[in-house]
């Protein structure tokens, strides 16, 4: 018998909906999770769009390969008592196969009983049940009032133990859950915890689009939008037949296509006419506040209209633990036409009531943007006068530039702390000249406080170390150095970031770090994030000076995770600790994850970071093209460092360029291409060149010759690359730098070896050096011959360093016989509805077997066979083989590839 066929609507309540094969799954929200794991009842709130229902059917297929039942139950307006409980006893019976759970009690329900002693008895014959069973409640925003609180409240309550309880709803369910969070039963994810990650979104668009998709235009849709399900499967179907798929990132528009649609029928003809109103006059906001709406539009119900509107729509952000939310760039995007139709003297009275508002609680940058929009530029410079500096303490770099652009050259030189904040701000930039310019008056003038004369030298020098002058550093640094205890917590972080600076390029990294040592413990908490970031980023890079690039990744890991939260991701501190971080995942060859970490970056990089930052972020980005099978694109990006290095300036970056693309070149056994570079990077090397380098000299010095050996032994001249590392090796060793110095071991064991004398044992003294410091990719990046030595010394042994040169496997193709179909592979999860001979069929069921075939693969009989497929048909309820196979993979039993 069917158990459904008297009732169609529970069968569609009852079933899972469809999803695609290509469903992310998403491990951090597994429901095996120590969060999740022992929970009897998890419950999902969020707005349409989020993907509640996915995570619903990830849930569901993970029940399934755990052995578990899986019941599924779509709920809506109609169910009272009584029929919630027919539809959970009809869920179980789906998910078992057991068409008689049930129905002792079900059919004896009363139109107007309560259910639950319905409800009772189904918690009874699910705890007799020898199997865990998962119920899945989707929509539970829909169910009638009286029935969450009765017959929802009861079911979680009384749960046995072998019950673990899914649900999902649009808004907050009113029922008493304290006792259950009192004894850990009780677990809650909101909107905020469904939106994609970076990683997650990388995973989905690589999907969708394959190798037209980098790194770059993943990060780019995620900045997009924001993380939101819905938003990114509107953006993909708006840019999928677009030829390029970067300019048609670079050109979105929420004016068009499936997006455009959706907001339109989202926000404008489903919201009621009231609501939409209130919608579209709070959109200029940047963040809302109910009380900021209500100075904005006289509406005294405005926190009752905010949290309508956070319940019905999927467009705000935040305000979980706070008061405040703000709308997603798209649907503000969207909201901007709507609200720009209103009438001018409207529109400039709520910029204006917006902005004393904000202003009345010292929120002076916001306030200052919207009395720009007021018309009301005097105001608006009044207001950012207040706030500029500690924006930039704040590390807030993008609302500095776009106000250091606005603000007339009179009101930044009558105002000192304001000027501060603008030279700092271009301090730290391409245009460093123009900083110094900016304060130089200050420092020159005796009478100008002292405490500004400090600042203006610190910035001064910072002006300097973009400009890469390390003895300019180093002079304006010695004349305020004795000073330096003295002042605040901030100047004195600085002062001591440029001392740390200086003893670094003079070989002393273990002297930066005790710079650091020497600050009270509290100056962490007393500087900004900026300043913050600055100090992990030179001790990382300390570290990464000498080699150890474990030890850096403990300082960079916590602290670009921490600038990508306070200050943004594409803050330049973000950036240039992103950048050092990937030569540590360079290093350590994790590959992928330096990808993403550069990804949508090096525009920063070269416009906000200091030179190493950018040589260390280019040579990074060249090297994974590289692996990547993109040499063009490598070559690309090491020319457009050099072009970086002229253009600015820089003629540090213009050797890294050209030695980085002597060792590629020489890697690949180009000759005459190494020469031509070694030739370029002769005019850097000159005796009148070098003079100039100063502190830089030595590292430079060291860099081109190591370049030199390359272009010596791709010409075989073995000889000659001796004498070339013989000169680089005391420098390396003289500045600490422990990863060239092993690198020139490596190479000088290998030219030994080309002269036919013994260098085993400096050979491996180079590789246990390299292992202890965790350089796993030095080998492969040397030379490809001191791989198969390696091989030879280990013999094929599991060790770290022989896994350091493992080169990957060519992938096998398998031969296609003509005529013949390639093999059906069918999976089938372990699934309490089935048995495990039930399951062995319709595995060989879905390879196309014939009941003959699947009898002779098991050794049964034929009869044994047609009852096997007999009990498959009544359990998925089919009528025949392929429907069998339908119904299967509907009910995500089976998972067929070909």
């Amino acid at each position: 018998m069917n158990p459904g066929a008297t009732d169609p609507q529970l069968t569609l309540k009852a079933t899972p909906p469809r999803l695609p094969k290509t469903l992310l799954a998403r491990p951090r929200l597994s429901s095996s999770v120590a969060r999740l794991a022992d929970k009897s009842v998890i419950v999902i709130q969020a707005p349409a769009g989020c993907g509640k229902t996915s995570l619903l059917a990830q849930w569901r297929r993970e029940a399934l390969r755990n052995g578990a039942m899986a019941a599924w139950l779509t709920l809506d307006e109609r169910d009272d008592g009584a029929r919630l409980a027919q539809g959970l006893a009809f869920a179980i019976r789906m998910a078992s196969g057991r068409a008689s759970f049930g129905q002792s009690y079900v059919h004896a329900v009363g139109a107007r009983d309560s259910g639950l002693e319905a409800l009772t008895n189904w918690l009874a014959e699910v705890a007799h049940m020898a199997v865990e069973v998962e119920l899945i409640l989707d929509d539970a925003h829909m169910v009638p009032k009286e029935t969450l609180e009765t017959s929802l409240t009861y079911l979680f309550h009384n749960a046995p133990a072998n019950l673990k309880v899914f649900l999902s709803s649009r808004s907050p369910l009113a029922m008493p859950v304290a006792d259950m969070l009192t004894h850990g039963q009780f677990a809650f994810l909101d909107a905020d915890a469904l939106r994609f990650t970076r990683e997650e979104t990388i995973a989905i668009v690589t999907e969708r689009f394959g190798s037209r998709a980098d790194s770059d235009i993943c990060v780019r849709m995620h900045e997009l939008t924001e993380g939101w399900p819905l938003g990114l499967q509107l953006a993909i179907a708006t840019i999928e037949k677009s030829l390029n798929l970067s300019d048609a990132i670079t050109g979105f528009s929420v004016r068009s296509g499936d997006i455009q649609r959706y907001f339109v029928e989202s926000l404008v003809n489903r919201l009621p006419s009231a609501l939409a109103e209130f919608l579209i006059r709070v959109s200029f906001l940047d963040a809302l506040h109910p009380d900021l709406c209500q100075a904005v539009t006289g509406r005294v119900d405005s926190a009752d209209l905010l949290q309508r509107l956070q319940d019905a729509t999927p467009i705000f952000l935040g305000g979980v633990d706070s008061d405040w939310s703000r709308i997603h760039s798209l649907a503000r995007e969207f909201l901007r036409d709507r609200f720009e139709a209103l009438p001018d003297a409207e529109r400039r009275a709520a910029h204006e009531r917006a902005a004393r508002w904000l202003a009345e609680r010292r929120m002076f940058e916001a306030a200052a943007r919207q009395a720009l929009l007021a018309g009301q530029d005097q105001l608006a410079y009044e207001f950012v006068a207040h706030c500029l500096y500690d924006l930039v303490i704040a590390g807030q770099m993008a609302s500095v530039t776009e106000w250091i652009e606005r603000l007339p050259a009179v009101e930044i030189e009558k105002n000192p702390r304001l000027r501060l904040a603008v030279a700092w701000t271009l301090a730290m930039s391409e245009r460093h000249d123009e900083a110094a310019k900016l304060v130089k008056p200050i420092v020159d003038d005796p009478t100008s406080d002292p405490g500004e004369r400090c600042e203006s030298a610190e910035i001064c020098a910072t002006a300097s170390f973009f400009g890469d002058d390390l003895d300019g550093v180093e002079r304006i640094v010695a004349s305020w150095a004795s000073s330096l205890p003295t002042q605040p917590a901030m100047r004195r972080a600085v002062g001591t970031n440029q001392m740390a600076l200086g003893a670094i390029y003079r070989g002393m990294p273990e002297k930066a770090r005790y710079y650091y040592q020497q600050l009270p413990p509290d100056t962490i908490l007393m500087v900004g994030e900026y300043t913050r970031g600055w100090m992990d980023w030179l001790i990382g890079f300390s570290y990464l000076w000498q080699g150890q690039v474990l030890l850096a990744e403990e300082v960079l890991r916590p602290s670009l995770a921490r600038a990508e939260e306070e200050c943004g991701r594409r803050s330049p501190i973000a950036v240039m600790l992103a950048s050092a971080l990937a030569i540590v995942f360079w290093e350590r060859d994790l590959t992928v994850e330096m990808a993403s970490l550069l990804a949508n970056r090096l525009d920063v990089l070269e416009r906000r970071a200091a030179p190493d930052a950018i040589v260390m972020g280019y040579v990074c980005a060249a090297r994974n093209a590289t692996k990547g099978g993109l040499e063009r694109r490598a070559f690309d990006l090491l020319e457009n460092l050099y072009a970086l290095g002229e253009a600015r300036g820089l003629p540090r970056l213009c050797v890294a360029s050209l030695a980085e693309q002597v060792r590629m070149q020489a890697l690949r056994s180009h000759g005459d291409a190494c020469a031509a570079l070694i030739d370029r990077l002769g005019r850097y090397t000159t005796q009148k060149a070098y003079k100039r380098w100063g502190i830089l000299g030595p590292l430079v010095k060291s860099q081109v010759g190591i370049a030199r050996a390359y272009g010596a032994a791709v010409a075989q001249d073995w000889k000659r690359v001796l004498i070339e590392l013989e000169a680089s090796k005391p420098i390396a060793e003289q500045l600490r730098r422990t990863r060239d110095g092993i690198q020139i071991s490596l190479l000088q064991a290998l030219a030994l070896k080309h002269c036919g004398e013994d260098s085993h044992a400096q050979f491996k003294e180079a590789i246990s050096m390299a292992e202890s410091l965790g350089l796993e990719r030095i080998l492969v990046d040397t030379h490809p011959d001191l791989i198969d030595w390696m091989r030879r010394v280990r013999g094929g042994s599991d060790t770290p360093a022989a896994a350091m040169v493992q080169r990957p496997e060519a992938p096998r193709t398998a031969l296609k016989l003509p005529g013949v179909r390639p093999a059906v592979r069918a999976s089938v999860s372990p699934s309490a509805l089935l048995t495990p001979k039930e399951a062995e069929v319709l595995q060989l069921l879905a390879g196309n077997l014939s009941n003959k075939q699947i009898a002779l693969a098991l050794d049964v009989g034929d009869e044994t066979v047609k009852w096997h497929l007999k009990n498959l048909f009544t359990k998925l309820d089919a009528g025949n083989r392929k429907h069998l196979l339908d119904r299967a993979r509907l009910l995500g039993v089976l998972d067929t590839m070909t």
